[in-house]
């Protein structure tokens, strides 16, 4: 089983939260992120998640897990390079293949 440790703040302190267990504080979040590495290496499959005093993810470390990859961003240069690779393909079959005569209308 997965296990996941969160480093945050908390009333003045940083601390690090295990699951099931109540969290573990510390003077500097250097401190609380040594701890929860450490913690982390010692488990088979392990995460350590570290977050800002706003609250958002600043750092994600796995260890003895799969590193995922991240999926491709899209944007405008991505979006530019599938519009030119289909109007090249649109106009390359126009020139290569005219629209045959329809039976029954005389040709120009």
């Amino acid at each position: 089983m997965t296990k996941t440790l969160h480093v945050y703040r908390s009333n003045g302190s940083w601390a690090v939260k295990r699951e099931g267990r109540r969290p573990e504080t510390f003077g500097t979040r250097r401190e609380a992120v040594q701890v929860a590495v450490r913690d982390g290496k010692k488990a088979k499959a392990a995460q350590v998640v570290v977050h800002g005093s706003d609250g958002r993810i600043l750092e994600h470390r796995t260890y003895g897990m799969p590193i995922i990859q991240e999926p491709p961003k899209k944007g405008l240069v991505t979006s530019r390079r599938i519009a030119a690779a289909v109007g090249k393909v649109v106009l390359d079959r126009l020139h290569a293949d005219p629209l045959p005569d329809r039976a029954g209308t005389p040709a120009k």
